[in-house]
């Protein structure tokens, strides 16, 4: 009696595993994805998501776009129980006008179906703007020319004009005038003719005008002289003096030159600088500093202070 209930209740032990198991083991293939949107941002034309399948099952996946602007690639394959494909998603947004656009991609397996959209943003360009990589340019005895570059920081075309100040003949450019697409650059030589002129530190401005700003470069020209500039990058003028070469003050982020008749060897400045109100009352402290410089190999030296 004992043992035949013994039996029993074996039996049904067994037949409970067995089907807990089996419940367990043949779980179907679940679609599962890691978004539900993607949103393509100026610039972006790749992206990615994830498909997971999280039943025993192996789970055969395919992939249709709603329309031709998307591309998916792989567009189908099988993956089992917590495997993980990794799909790249493509935009083609030629023609495309400015503004949202929206599709869809749908994701169909045994293990079910979703779908994940799509948004693509195209803003309106910004509009141009004009970069330009230096404000001042000395051109030394040894050297009869120099060079800027112009470049569009936007997206619209940059039409620019150049005009050399004062109108003179010592100075002219390889070109006084250009268009530029986004992200383009052009290289505007700076010429220099010395003929006819006198020892000395001449100097003069080439102006940049255009529909993304205008700027100017300051520049220098030294002929059969050796200048040492000295630039203020404070916002309060600073007083150099040179000994036997006299004092000077340079303006909030201007320069000054001395000017030789050859390079020195070396020079030694003292330098100083306090702050002001604007009726000269004195704000903080008096700085004051000197250096000796060896101008020893230095072709035209420029000096930050």
């Amino acid at each position: 009696m004992k043992t035949t209930k013994y039996y029993i209740i074996i039996s049904l032990f067994l037949s409970v595993l067995m089907l807990s198991g089996c419940r367990k083991d043949d779980r179907p293939a679940n679609l599962n994805t890691d978004t539900n949107n993607i949103v393509f941002l100026l610039g972006e034309n790749v992206k990615y998501f994830g498909l997971i399948n999280t039943g025993n099952e192996v789970m055969n996946f395919q992939i249709k776009t709603a329309d031709n602007l998307i591309e998916t690639y792989p567009s189908e394959g099988s993956i089992g129980f917590n495997d993980l494909a990794r799909i790249e998603v493509k935009i083609n947004t030629s023609g495309l006008d400015y503004g949202l656009h929206e599709s869809y991609i749908t994701v169909s397996s045994n293990g079910g179906t979703q779908t994940i959209g799509i948004q693509i943003f195209i803003p309106l360009p910004s509009p141009a703007k004009l970069w330009w990589d230096i404000d001042y340019i000395k051109i030394p005895t040894s050297s009869d020319k120099d060079f800027i570059t112009i470049k569009n920081d936007g997206q619209e075309t940059l039409n620019y004009t150049l005009t050399t100040l004062p109108n003179n003949s010592w100075m002219n450019l390889s070109s006084s005038e250009g268009s530029l697409d986004a992200g383009e650059e052009d290289k505007i030589w700076i010429n220099v003719d010395r003929s006819g002129l006198s020892n000395d530190l001449y100097s003069g401005i080439v102006k940049i005008n255009s529909n993304g700003g205008n700027g100017e470069v300051k520049i220098d020209m030294e002929v059969g002289v050796y200048s040492v500039s000295f630039f203020n990058p404070t916002y309060t003028k600073i007083n150099i003096r040179v000994p036997g070469e006299g004092n000077k003050t340079i303006p909030v982020l201007n320069r000054v030159n001395y000017l030789f008749d050859s390079n020195p060897g070396n020079i030694i400045y003292t330098a100083t600088t306090k702050g002001e109100t604007t009726g000269n009352q004195t704000l903080g402290l008096l700085i004051s500093w000197d250096e000796n410089i060896d101008l020893s190999g230095e072709t035209s030296p420029i000096y930050d202070l």
